[in-house]
């Protein structure tokens, strides 16, 4: 559960920045960089590729991934409560969905450390089902 709440905490950080941009505004390098370093992100998911598609300098609204796509729908819809909640919320919205099809869930992916994004980073089955054993829902 501690480490759900670390993810969380990550996650909210990083989406009031972007949602508090104006909306032509484009996510930054040294910004995801910084976010990395002070959440201790492993090098999967401390990259831009986590919301937007890979091969372009140019990060938008118009290249967003599945998972970025419904993470920024989620935000829209989440309530004006401040900042933090409303990231958490948009987090927890989309945690178990399966944005790229690859039978994990994003909060499973982004628990084991694998791309939420990405059909082909996907979790090792063994850990897989070992974090499902001790995460179950009650």
């Amino acid at each position: 559960m501690r480490k759900h709440h670390a993810f969380l905490a990550m996650a909210a950080a990083l989406a009031i920045v972007v949602a508090a941009l104006p909306a032509p505004a484009r996510a930054k390098k040294s910004f995801l960089k910084a976010i990395a370093e002070h959440h201790k992100l492993n090098d999967v998911l401390a990259k831009c590729t986590v919301c937007h598609e890979a091969g372009g300098d140019d990060a938008g609204e118009e290249n967003l991934t599945a998972f970025g796509k419904d993470f920024r729908r989620a935000l829209k819809k989440a309530p004006s409560t401040g900042g933090v909640d409303k990231a958490v919320s948009a987090l927890e919205a989309v945690a178990d969905k399966d944005c790229d099809g690859d039978g994990a869930t994003n909060i499973e992916e982004i628990m084991l450390g694998t791309n939420p994004a990405d059909a082909k980073s996907k979790p090792d089955a063994e850990k897989l089902a070992e974090y499902r054993r001790t995460h179950a829902k009650k």
